[in-house]
């Protein structure tokens, strides 16, 4: 935001601060000053009246001008297009030195003797501001010839650029500004008396505003007749130095107001829209996406708070339909994240929180279009003002002097809200605060304690010993953090990088990848990004981009983890844990002669049972795009699901240019972090047995696994799959190879007692599947 020390005096009385001082007000109020330029003009810049204004006899392109400057009359040849006789003019005089060596001389242009030069703004130190050369008015003061440029006091001024933050839509004018200042200083802030008179004629004659259903617009009219607006050099100078300059003479005063107040303000052509009877009738409706929408008949003229008709917003006749409007920035930012609809230079003021007090801006250009543009200001308004309920805090004067660590007054509390133009009252020990809907940052009861800190100022508030009470540290925070460091520690120990990613996630992904996403009414109003547009419900998705530019970068395999939060399609959060693993098993070496495999999926699974601890894995079905229906599998402990593994779908890998990529994620609360109890060691041999079964297709090893487990001899301590073969030979069947575990605690077992579990584990599998040894 921008503002000049000059504009801002017209809002609030600084006449006794430098600029400086402003600069360290600014910054302690939390109004960061990004930059500081003084406007100079140099010496021996002057005013000059043209007099005469002559094609020079030997060069199209130049004119012989006779330039009064007061004690003389000389001659100044010039090449600008637009000087013309009757102009006031800058001129830089004989000796003027206008920077980097350019110093005025005597010469001659053609063998035309010049003794000058008529200047444009940047020549002299001024912003740009024209094509040609810069014609003064009597904005500036009276216009005296020979009077040095830089003794006008509107261009002795500091052009101060402040860094704001995107929820201070508040200060997006200088008025704004002014109003933090006033609460800075304890002073008063200007307020602003319309001195044009209404024309007898009343705007219903002419205008008439209909709305259609229920507007969350707030919206006003005005009607003006105006003639061909004058030059306004110290609006101009002004918008300038704000990066905000249009030559249109009427929409130069639009953008000053607009920049002054902070109201967003538009202007549309009458004299395109009249009807037969020569009167304009607009109707405010919501369109097919639900956006605040004015229309003439069936032409869309402009999408409130959003954009406008730019060819209805250049007049070409001489009567105007003035509109002020405010939209909820909430409500807007909504839906432009929905809708994505066009939106104009206006859009970033209505997306933050523009003024609400439409009156205001719409007294200010009125008085700018009437004193520079003749215009006629027809008497009364056509408004709508959507209903809106104000929003009330209620904030005890102890939790202001707890949340600060010291002790704030009531009484400057109230001075401190009541300079921001916050309503408070005090009721009992609370103040009772109705939050002004031009801040729509404050929402909380924090956001108040903040405005007052920003007040009573960092720098006042007293440092003290920190205070340390010391409480019971174990606790399920602290239990969190322990569980979160062991397993990282474990992740990194079993060959994964830690990796960590924002909290936002890309909708679009999500959504063409069959993932949950957010209900549209719990979803971002405004996203920081269009990648980062909503909040996420898995940790895969930027595990998989991160690993795909690993990968880009030369990597032949990548590990990577992520421990954080996600949300469910309801916004409730939950820790997870996900782990991706892409490309080869291992390096290459000497031992798989240059040419390592690549990862599989019971490869992946070895990788995060070494984290995780044991599991069970479990068929299931994957419908998602990003899977494989293949290699799937729900992870289970303790007869819990806390996850899943599978492999990304072969689409996805070549989408991401993957190599073969496997992903897992859990619940973090499913990881077991259960105090170790020490359990009676076997000092007896274990060993272990390999059974090759014939097994039908269909049936799985969670079902063998859950029908005979419970049977088994006490010695037999886990058994597993190893291996699978399938061949036509086999028929319907399967060749599937488990692994038993047999240890006694009590003594050695003999091979008989071996021989006689083995045979147990067939009878069962015989008598309960009808499977046989192969």
């Amino acid at each position: 935001m921008i503002v000049t020390k000059n504009w801002l005096q017209e809002w609030i009385d600084i006449s006794d601060k430098s600029t400086d001082e402003l600069c360290e007000t600014f910054n302690s109020i939390g109004l960061e000053v990004d930059s500081v330029e003084k406007i100079e003009i140099p010496e021996k810049v002057v005013v000059g009246k043209v007099l005469s204004c002559e094609k020079h006899p030997d060069a199209d392109k130049l004119n012989v001008c006779q330039v009064d400057l007061g004690s003389e009359t000389t001659q100044i040849v010039c090449g600008a297009k637009n000087v013309a006789a009757g102009q006031t003019v800058a001129v830089a005089t004989i000796g003027a030195d206008l920077g980097n060596g350019f110093v005025i001389k005597k010469a001659k242009l053609r063998g035309v003797e010049s003794n000058g030069m008529i200047c444009g703004s940047t020549e002299i130190g001024l912003p740009q501001m024209n094509d040609g050369i810069m014609v003064l008015d009597e904005s500036i003061g009276e216009l005296v010839p020979g009077k040095e440029l830089r003794e006008y006091e509107v261009f002795n001024d500091d052009i101060i650029d402040i860094e704001l933050t995107a929820n201070r839509g508040d200060c997006l004018s200088v008025r704004g500004v002014a109003r933090d200042l006033a609460a800075a200083y304890a002073r008063t802030l200007r307020n602003y008396e319309r001195s044009y008179k209404d024309d007898r004629r009343g705007i219903a004659r002419v205008f008439k505003l209909n709305v259609e259903g229920a507007a969350d617009a707030n919206i006003v009219y005005r009607f003006a007749e105006f003639e061909p607006c004058q030059n306004n050099l110290l609006e101009a100078f002004r918008i300038a130095c704000a990066d905000k300059y249009t030559s249109r003479p009427l929409h130069q005063k639009v953008v000053y107001a607009i920049h002054s107040t902070g109201v967003i303000l538009r202007v549309y052509d009458f004299d395109q829209l009249f009807n037969d009877e020569g009167k304009v009738v607009l109707t405010l409706k919501k369109d097919e996406n639900g956006i605040d929408t004015l229309y003439c008949k069936t032409k869309a003229l402009s999408q409130i708070g959003l954009n406008q008709d730019t060819e209805i917003a250049d007049p070409k006749g001489r009567h105007l339909i003035l509109e002020a409007s405010y939209v909820d920035p909430d409500h807007i930012s909504v839906v432009n994240m929905q809708h994505s609809p066009k939106t104009d230079d206006l859009y970033y003021n209505t997306s933050r929180g523009s003024e609400t007090d439409l009156y205001l801006g719409l007294d200010y250009l009125c008085d700018l279009i009437d004193t520079d543009c003749g215009a006629k200001i027809y008497a009364g308004e056509e408004y709508y003002f959507s209903k809106r309920e104000p929003k009330v805090l209620q904030i005890s004067q102890a939790y202001i002097d707890n949340f600060i660590g010291q002790s704030v007054s009531s009484t400057q509390v109230l001075s401190i809200l009541h300079n921001l133009g916050i309503d408070t009252k005090v009721q009992e020990d609370y103040f009772v605060i109705e939050v002004p809907a031009f801040r729509p940052d404050i929402k909380h009861k924090q956001d108040i304690v903040e405005e007052i800190v920003r007040f009573v100022g960092i720098d006042n508030i007293v440092a003290k010993p920190l205070e340390i009470i010391e409480k019971r540290r174990l606790n399920d925070t602290y239990d969190l953090y322990k569980k979160r460091i062991k397993y990282r520690t474990k992740a990194a120990g079993a060959g994964f990088f830690e990796s960590v990613h924002y909290f936002f996630d890309n909708k679009a992904l999500l959504e063409k990848y069959g993932l949950p996403v957010l209900e549209e009414k719990l979803d971002l109003a405004n996203p920081i990004t269009e990648e980062l547009n909503t909040l996420r419900t898995t940790l895969v998705m930027h595990l998989i981009e991160s690993a795909a530019q690993n990968l880009k970068n030369g990597r032949k395999k990548v590990a990577l983890f992520e421990v954080g939060r996600v949300v469910d399609t309801k916004r409730h959060e939950s820790e997870k844990m996900a782990f991706i693993y892409s490309g080869n098993l291992e390096d290459a070496s000497l031992r798989n002669h240059g040419k390592p495999s690549e990862i599989t999926f019971f490869d992946f699974a070895d990788k995060i049972s070494a984290v995780s601890g044991e599991f069970t894995l479990q068929k299931a079905d994957e419908t998602s795009e990003l899977l494989s229906p293949y290699e799937y599998a729900k992870i289970v402990v303790d007869d819990q699901e806390i996850g899943f593994m599978a492999r990304l779908h072969a689409n996805v890998e070549k989408v991401f240019d993957l190599p073969r990529t496997y992903i897992c994620e859990v619940s973090f609360d499913g990881l077991k972090y259960d105090t170790v109890i020490a359990k009676n060691y076997a000092k007896f041999p274990a060993l272990t047995r390999d059974l090759s079964l014939l097994v039908p297709k269909e049936l799985t090893f969670e079902s063998i696994k859950a029908k005979i487990a419970p049977l088994l001899a006490k010695e037999i301590k886990a058994f597993y799959p190893i291996d699978l073969y399938e061949d036509a030979s086999l028929g319907d069947k399967v060749s599937l190879t488990v692994r038993f575990e047999i240890q006694s605690d009590e003594k050695t077992l003999t091979e008989e007692e071996i021989n006689a579990m083995t045979t147990q584990v067939l009878d069962l599998l015989q008598e309960h599947f009808g499977i046989v040894l192969r």
